[in-house]
């Protein structure tokens, strides 16, 4: 009850965000103006699911983790059993997205020690404009992701070292690729905080996670017939595997280089620091935690 009455203000705001996104997206469902693919695909891997038919779908590959390995949709299982329909997916990500903004709220007091700052960052975060167009950009796992950081993040503060690594793996969970961005984080630990155990150890379980989830778990439930994986988003022009992809970045870094280097990436690198005044760039050791190795140019079309 102390924490309630403490931080007010941060729960009127998420309440009073939480219930606008949640009627924007109710209206936009029932307006039609959701996407019939994207939506879709997870709508009927999880309502399979269910049902009994694990991750299966009707579009791209039969098994959804033949695209994208993400147990973490494994947890919204139990809601389709009571609501099963694509309006339990909208509504759950607007209540992610508006949890994320509690461990993001707590990292802002920690850091300037001001509740008030604290509480309008938060709120620059909950109206970010990338951040409002992927909550209504239909549903993604990737929109779950802020959460499980920011609160991995903050039991990093903590040193409270057993429910950061429970928050790491449900943020891995999300999606195999976040495996990589997470690396930086466990870089991070061992130069900013000093942790060098938890920070290397980071960056073992996120190789191990990608190696697995990329190299095994994707192929494994993948269609022979289909594009691969690799081939169909994730660096395609570098390989056609996980391991045509590490090879050419030993034996051809120029190359890969030239791909983060190109004009279309550079666009891409612009708006997503430009987003924010280019800000981070001023502080070298936390701009390290958005050195991840994704395609910039993902960010041109990605909310």
């Amino acid at each position: 009850m102390k924490a309630l009455r403490e931080h007010k203000g941060l729960w009127w705001l998420v309440l009073v965000w939480m219930t606008g996104f949640a009627v924007l997206r109710v209206i936009q469902h029932l307006t039609l103006n959701t996407n019939g693919q994207d939506l879709s695909l997870f709508d009927y891997a999880i309502a399979n699911t269910a049902d009994g038919r694990f991750m299966q779908t009707i579009f791209r590959n039969p098994h959804l983790f033949g695209h994208h390995f993400s147990p973490i949709l494994l947890l919204l299982v139990p809601l389709y059993w009571i609501h099963n329909g694509p309006m339990t997916l909208l509504l759950f990500q607007v209540a992610a997205v508006g949890a994320s903004a509690v461990p993001f709220y707590f990292i802002a007091q920690w850091k300037f020690n001001d509740a008030r700052v604290a509480l309008l960052l938060t709120v620059s975060y909950l109206l970010y404009r990338k951040l409002t167009m992927g909550l209504m950009y239909d549903f993604h796992m990737e929109m779950m992701e802020p959460l499980f950081i920011f609160s991995a993040f903050w039991f990093a503060v903590q040193k409270r070292w057993g429910w950061y690594f429970a928050f790491l793996v449900l943020a891995m969970a999300c999606k195999e690729d976040v495996a990589l961005y997470l690396v930086p984080l466990g870089l991070f630990l061992v130069w900013r905080f000093q942790e060098k155990r938890v920070g290397w150890g980071t960056v073992g379980v996120c190789a191990v996670w990608f190696g697995v989830a990329a190299g095994w778990a994707v192929p494994h439930y993948h269609s022979a017939g289909l594009p691969h994986y690799f081939e169909e988003v994730f660096y395609g022009n570098l390989g056609s595997g996980l391991g045509e992809v590490v090879v050419l970045l030993v034996t051809h870094p120029a190359r890969v280089l030239g791909e983060v280097l190109d004009p279309l990436s550079l666009r891409g690198l612009f708006n997503t620091f430009g987003a924010v005044l280019f800000l981070p760039l001023f502080a070298p050791a936390s701009c390290l935690l958005t050195s991840a190795p994704r395609d910039p140019k993902t960010h041109l079309s990605e909310p």
